[in-house]
């Protein structure tokens, strides 16, 4: 995972932008076998996601997790046949759940998602009360990854760009911009979201009743 970085590890947050060497070596040649844990926003918090993952007993989901499985006990839900290990995908989507989930978790995956509105809600109802969302997001920050810029034969384009309210200097001619943090916080409670490693936003969100105007 830090193959390659600094000796005095300050890679930045800037490393899919710069398309550095660890950043490269992380996504490209040993992508299959970190899965999720490829992005340097997971490593940033990675004692939030493990203490996510022991405080919840039961069903943990990695929404959209088929490419880069996120481990730790979760079941995938994913569009393909089977993941990136070759392991069959047991649900297509979040409503052939057997349950609620404790917790769910997704990476890099809601960018692609047309209906964003309606998959937030999905996601949502999908919670137990007190469950807890776990989300990584590619940022505005890295071009490539911009709505008219990012293409991908397999997974689509991205339909969205994402950034955080209160950010300076955001360019205007971005297209569907969104500030995700506004709109998480019309579905779920947000306990905590910045900006991360790899041009990233990294999440923390619980399913609250009171919150987000859903009674």
């Amino acid at each position: 995972m830090n193959r390659y970085t600094p000796s005095g590890g300050d890679y930045g947050r800037h490393e899919a932008e710069l398309a550095t060497k660890s950043y490269v070596f992380r996504n490209f040649d040993v992508d299959d076998r970190l899965g999720a844990f490829r992005w340097r926003g997971i490593q940033e918090n990675l004692d939030v996601v493990l203490d996510v993952i022991a405080e919840h007993s039961g069903l943990v989901v990695d929404l959209g997790g088929g490419a880069s499985p996120f481990g730790l006990g979760s079941v995938v839900v994913d569009r393909l046949p089977e993941d990136a290990c070759g392991n069959p995908v047991p649900y297509r989507s979040l409503d052939e759940l057997p349950g609620k989930a404790d917790a769910i978790f997704s990476s890099h995956t809601l960018e692609h998602i047309p209906d964003l509105e309606a998959e937030l809600e999905r996601i949502r109802e999908s919670l137990r009360p007190g469950g807890t969302l776990l989300v990584l997001l590619p940022s505005f920050y890295c071009e490539r990854w911009r709505v008219g810029t990012h293409s991908h034969a397999s997974f689509g384009d991205h339909v969205w760009t994402f950034g955080l309210s209160g950010t300076p200097d955001v360019p205007d001619d971005l297209v569907s911009y969104v500030e995700i943090d506004r709109l998480l916080e019309q579905h779920f409670r947000v306990d905590s979201i910045a900006y991360c490693g790899d041009d990233s936003i990294f999440a923390v969100c619980r399913r609250d009743e009171d919150a987000g105007g859903h009674p």
